[in-house]
């Protein structure tokens, strides 16, 4: 902030000429009759020195000073918002203040609009920038601001009206120039977003504008181009926060995760308010499953940007991930209640009421999002699998065109798999399998790798720790309960269907794929490395996991956890819960794999990206469930084959019942019509009465299946 000059508006908030006000020298405190106590032009000019040389702290405390002694100044409040302002810190009190004690002063409405906005507080935001415009209607600073307000609003045309206001009162405002290359682009218009951010470049070449140009290539398809610009930016400007998340946002659509965790991590290490930081690590932290740590980073950004759209949506499906259903539909309902025409919203929506089985809802939040985002891959693919006509003859070219465009892998990958299973239902498996090939090579990109002689060591390792003595020899302590009930096997075996059969008895309850038991076993490996006693730590986990149940489900005879890979963690859990029960769903070999093979578990499931690694593990699966036939006891486990069950649903489902000690209620039979959560890709499939047409599906595509040839039924 320069020194007024002698006929600008004094500082004071007087509304005097600063040369017949403050400008004229010493001059003493006036009357209480003539108005405040103002401070020495000398402190006031120290001021103004020490927020121009950037000493933000010093320049806090002698606001702080001033405002003691003269608490009614509106200026030094101002002076002390920006201060905090520039240090971090929130100035809100700060500017509130001083729009009420200089009323007449637009620039501190405008500071006191930017303070507001921060905070999602957007119509009063929006309302101070009317009263710096009704007092300076050129003001560009507050044009900008209103404008960026109506982008947080979602009125992007509007914004984009504002902008050029703006500009068209300062051509070269490089800050309207930045921001509205990008309201271009989230409006779509990426080529006009492009050109001014050009515009800008050949005024001023900022790590900012580079970034900007960054912004619009990577929409355009041109993601060397954006990889450039941004390695620009951040040669300008090393620590430009902007920037950093930028290159993040573009490495993860690359699948380059651990990059882009880096990037989005260095930006709130060096801007430790910048919100969208925190989103975008986030997003990355759910992409590789740390969703417990994704979850507390979204926080920490709705603490900065509490109304954020982008934010409070991947909150809610990361609630959605660990089963918090009820808290990921109530932050959905409310996002979308706050920015109704906001398409991400409804698609998030329509997840959610996929998830409960109500599929016509479903099928209208997708189809409301498709209406406000024609291009959103994630509604595309949403109606596809779980609308009321799943796959409908339009929908294929839709899907075909999102494809065409330049998407991040990850939309990529999903349209592949999702055309794939278009075209198998359409009785096409040549053009089928080669989709389904096209999404497992696109995976790799993601850089996630399957090691088979790690694997094949690790369950020797199993084998060789849980032998049949250690097995026999429950730990000190154990939990005597009767409730955990686990279904194991490989993905797509069947477990999904055996959990909802289950869960449709009214003495059982359904928790999903729980993760507690792989956390449980790598503690448990690490105690054994270390050369600690285990029996207190598997003591604990008894203990905890029982706790657990108790609290979810208080009233259920069995509970039901069926995260399919508990198939490696048997020995671990029967050593701590002598008594819970295992049900080991089998099916075909090849029908199996191919169903593996023909979705997305490339992040969770690495061998699944390639069929000849696929048909190793499922061969290492084998052989350690065959270790577990021969040393559980019999009373522990109990194999079910997913043909047996579709053939003979009341036999081989009476059949688990009894196993569990439970008598037979015809709501088993009727399990399609339980009403309950399902997340898994078996969400649809569930939810239909049962049905025979996934046996034998491997001999439709036997001719690409010749690495699965060595496979065999155990």
């Amino acid at each position: 902030m320069s020194k007024p000059g002698r006929n600008d508006d004094c500082p004071c908030g007087s509304g005097k000429k600063f040369k017949h006000c403050h400008g004229q020298g010493a001059q003493a405190p006036l009357p209480p009759s003539f108005g405040p106590a103002v401070p020495n032009p000398i402190e006031t000019n120290q001021l103004i020195s020490l927020l121009n040389t950037r000493q933000y702290a010093r320049a806090e405390v002698a606001a702080q000073s001033l405002i003691d002694r003269y608490p009614t100044l509106g200026f030094v409040w101002k002076m002390r918002g920006l201060a905090q302002l520039m240090r971090g810190k929130n100035p809100l009190d700060s500017f509130s203040q001083a729009a009420m004690l200089s009323p007449n002063d637009p620039e501190v409405h405008c500071n006191l609009a930017n303070a507001l906005q921060r905070h999602g507080r957007l119509q009063e935001a929006a309302d101070s920038c009317q009263r710096a415009l009704a007092l300076a209607p050129s003001m560009v600073e507050a044009l900008n601001t209103l404008a960026n307000v109506l982008v947080d609003a979602g009125q992007i045309e509007d914004a984009i009206e504002i902008y050029g206001r703006a500009l068209a009162l300062k051509p070269n405002y490089i800050d309207a120039l930045c921001n509205l290359s990008n309201a271009l682009g989230r409006h779509g218009n990426f080529t006009a977003a492009l050109e001014v951010a050009r515009r800008a470049l050949a005024i001023t070449p900022t790590a900012e504008v580079h970034s900007n140009i960054g912004h619009a290539l990577r929409a355009l398809g041109d993601f060397e181009g954006a990889l450039g610009s941004y390695q620009q930016a951040l040669s300008l400007d090393p620590n430009h926060a902007v920037s950093l998340v930028s290159m993040g946002v573009l490495l993860r659509d690359l699948g380059r995760l651990e990059e882009a965790a880096g990037h989005h991590l260095r930006a709130v290490q060096v801007s430790p308010n910048y919100a969208e930081g925190y989103t975008q690590l986030g997003l990355v932290l759910q992409d590789m499953g740390r969703v417990p740590d994704a979850i507390e980073t979204h926080r920490r950004s709705l603490s900065l940007r509490p109304s954020d759209a982008a934010t409070r949506l991947a909150l809610a499906m990361a609630l959605r991930s660990l089963g918090r259903f009820d808290d990921a539909k109530q932050w959905a309902e409310q996002t979308q209640s706050l920015v109704p025409t906001y398409a991400q919203g409804h698609v998030v929506l329509g997840h959610l009421a996929a998830d409960r089985g109500d599929f016509a809802a479903a099928d209208a939040s997708y189809r409301r999002a498709l209406e406000l985002d024609a291009d959103s891959v994630e509604a595309c693919i949403g109606l596809g699998r779980y609308g009321v006509s799943r796959y409908a003859d339009a929908w294929l070219e839709n899907a075909q065109r999102l494809l065409s465009k330049p998407q991040p892998l990850r939309s990529k990958v999903d349209l592949h798999y999702a055309i794939g299973e278009c075209l198998d239902q359409a009785g096409d498996q040549a053009a089928a399998f080669e989709a389904f090939k096209a999404a497992n090579e696109a995976s790799k990109a993601y850089g996630f790798r399957h090691d088979p002689a790690a694997s094949a060591a690790n369950i020797d390792r199993i084998i060789s720790l849980f032998d049949g003595n250690t097995v026999a020899t429950p730990a000190g302590g154990t939990d005597e309960s009767s409730v955990p009930v686990f279904v194991v096997g490989m993905p797509r075996s069947g477990t999904s269907l055996v959990e909802q059969i289950l869960a449709s008895h009214p003495a059982v309850h359904g928790a999903g794929e729980a993760s507690f038991w792989v956390a449980a076993a790598s503690q448990y490996k690490a105690a054994l490395e270390k050369g600690e006693p285990t029996d207190d730590l598997v003591k604990k986990f008894a203990g905890d996991y029982v706790k657990a149940l108790g609290e979810l489900a208080p009233d259920a005879s069995r509970v039901v956890d069926k995260l399919p890979a508990n198939y490696l963690n048997l020995g671990l859990i029967h050593k701590a819960l002598p008594n819970a029960k295992f049900i080991h769903v089998r099916r075909d070999p090849r029908d199996n794999c191919l169903s593996i093979y023909s979705h997305n578990f490339a992040i969770t499931h690495p061998y699944s990206m390639d069929l000849q690694t696929l048909a190793t593990e499922y061969q290492e699966y084998q052989r350690l469930m065959a270790h577990w036939r021969a040393v559980l006891p019999e009373s522990a486990l109990l194999e079910v084959r997913y043909e047996a069950l579709v053939d003979d649903l009341e036999g081989e489902s009476r059949r688990m019942l009894e196993f569990l000690g439970l008598a037979w209620d015809p709501a088993c039979a009727d399990f399609h019509r339980t009403e309950r959560i399902v997340v898994t890709p078996s969400k649809r499939d569930v939810r239909e009465p049962v049905y025979t047409r996934s046996i034998g599906r491997s001999e439709r595509y036997a001719a690409f299946l010749g690495d699965l040839e060595g496979l065999s039924a155990s």
